[in-house]
């Protein structure tokens, strides 16, 4: 009997793997005295019989297949799989969705996880349905700043299966956007001269399919433009940014500029794509669960599994920043919870990264919405996050968001010179959308602390000269004093009110007493006072 499915030390008792071994071995048995050619009549009788369930045989031959020393009894235990088969490979693609569970396909041995995907690549070539979400899942494995040989093999390796099933492909609305994003963008990490190849088939693969479907690329949004600027000076990858921003007709007639493209929103499934199950579920874990207060041990024990690598896995830090500023925005019940809010969590990653390159990239994938922000259209949560990482950095890091609006500005006049005016604009409305909406009291708090380096308040005056001039902004001490102040205008009008009233109210009784009963003495002062009013 051939190894389990999972190495040795990943887990002492999983049920799956049991589950999965049991069925082999029910599968060899009544296989054991029985020719080749005769193993699927002989296991379609033992399910007519009663004598073993359907799901065993289908769980056992994928065993057999996943587990087999040669690939020749992998491709026997497929065509056996093929021939016994009633319901078009549906529940062999549901299995093959456990093991991509983020608690099982990490586990996989190496020549299981190869078997694996020559299984996709038959199911692929048999038209089977379903297997988009399969390979969508396969591309999440691809993590981005790691150059491991068991990451590049899995790049290579699914690469190739797309690159060779192209005319499948362009049938997948769903999967082509993330399958373009998942090798551009790892396409930036893969520079040294061994990798030269898998760049240039990566380049290839990438242009050829963005110029056959354009739109469902586009699907991407601002973010193709993001990641093409990374790879910028890779042949192929030149000419397809060149075109996108000076030639847009060549790519579609209905392509109408850069503008047009960083105004549309990324797609949240294209950015998920970016991160393994592991990473998204640890993410919103924190993001939703991890009380504030608890979160140092928990951001170091992320730190220790996904970014140990130091600067070569910084690259993977922008694609976290994209996720958590564009996927993950909070309700009012969870902002009010007291867990960890986003702000925190893209500050600890932007201060674990030391790379003056992934650093910048960091900063543009916190600020990249802010370029083309509108109010009527946009969420002001693509703006919260950085903004209030800005203002609650002051008292503590005022060094680190002086960074940050120091990049703000560069980025807002050099980012796009032809495009430089209309930027301007979103970024105001960024900022004044923030103050309006109350995420921070006002957007001059941001560069009036005495911290923060006298030159960067004078660039950021010199930049948004609309923003500076404003004096109706209130600070948080303005704010109160201003709140307090109504409060007592308010009560001592309502006191002033009450007094009045209660006046009338007693003169009324006064005067309807007189004829009944004789009248009471009344203070000195009304005496006074009804002698005034009479003369």
């Amino acid at each position: 009997m051939a190894s389990s499915l999972l190495v040795p030390h990943a887990l002492t008792t999983d049920k799956v793997d049991l589950h999965w071994q049991q069925s082999g071995r029910s599968v060899q048995q009544l296989l054991a005295t029985v020719s080749d050619t005769d193993a699927g009549r002989t296991l379609v009788q033992a399910v007519q019989s009663a004598a073993v369930a359907e799901d065993t045989v289908h769980v056992g031959l994928l065993y057999l297949l996943l587990t087999a020393e040669e690939a020749e009894r992998s491709s026997w235990a497929f065509a056996v799989l093929d021939a016994i088969v009633r319901d078009n490979f549906a529940g062999a693609v549901k299995q093959v969705m456990v093991l991509l569970g983020p608690d099982k396909f990490l586990h996989l041995r190496q020549p299981c996880r190869e078997r694996l995907l020559w299984l996709v690549g038959q199911l692929i070539d048999n038209n089977v349905s379903g297997l988009e979400d399969v390979v969508t899942v396969l591309l999440r494995y691809i993590v981005g700043g790691n150059v491991s040989a068991g990451n590049l093999w899995l790049t290579g390796t699914l690469l190739q299966m797309l690159a060779t099933r192209m005319g499948w492909l362009q049938h997948q609305p769903l999967l082509i956007p993330c399958a373009w994003y998942t090798f551009a963008r790892v396409a930036a990490d893969h520079h040294g001269p061994s990798l030269r190849a898998l760049r240039s088939r990566e380049a290839t693969f990438c242009c050829t399919l963005f110029r056959q479907r354009p739109h469902e690329c586009c699907e991407a949004g601002r973010d193709v433009v993001r990641v093409l600027q990374d790879v910028a000076g890779v042949d192929g990858f030149d000419r397809l940014l060149d075109d996108l921003l000076y030639h847009p007709a060549a790519l579609s007639p209905t392509f109408q500029g850069p503008l047009w493209l960083l105004r549309q929103p990324a797609n949240p499934r294209v950015l998920a794509c970016r991160l393994t199950p592991a990473m998204e579920n640890d993410i919103i874990f924190i993001l939703t669960k991890l009380p504030n207060g608890m979160h140092r041990r928990h951001f170091q024990w992320l730190n220790s599994r996904y970014l140990a690598a130091g600067a070569e896995s910084e690259a993977l830090v922008p694609d976290l920043v994209r996720f958590i500023v564009c996927n993950y925005h909070p309700s009012n019940e969870v902002l009010c919870s007291g867990v960890v809010p986003r702000w925190m969590l893209l500050g600890w990653l932007l201060k674990s990264v030391k790379t003056p390159l992934h650093l910048q990239n960091c900063k543009l994938a916190l600020f990249f919405d802010w370029l083309v922000y509108n109010p009527a259209k946009e969420s002001i949560m693509l703006v919260e996050p950085g903004v209030l990482l800005m203002f609650h950095s002051i008292p503590k890091y005022p060094n680190f968001t002086a960074g940050l609006l120091e990049f703000l500005c560069l980025i807002t006049v050099e980012y796009s010179q032809p495009l430089q005016r209309t930027l301007h604009e979103c970024v105001v409305a960024a900022l004044q959308d923030s103050a309006a909406k109350r995420v921070i009291p006002s957007v001059r708090i941001l560069v009036q602390s005495t911290q923060l380096d006298p030159q960067i308040t004078k660039l950021f005056c010199a930049t948004f000269p609309e923003l500076s001039v404003k004096t109706k902004m209130l600070t948080t001490e303005e704010a109160k004093l201003r709140s307090k102040v109504k409060a007592a205008t308010a009560q001592a009008s309502a006191q002033a009110a009450a007094l009045k009233l209660a006046a009338e109210l007693a003169a009324d009784s006064d005067d309807s007493s007189t004829q009944s009963a004789p009248a009471a003495p009344r203070p000195a002062h009304e005496h006074s006072s009804r002698s005034r009013s009479r003369s």
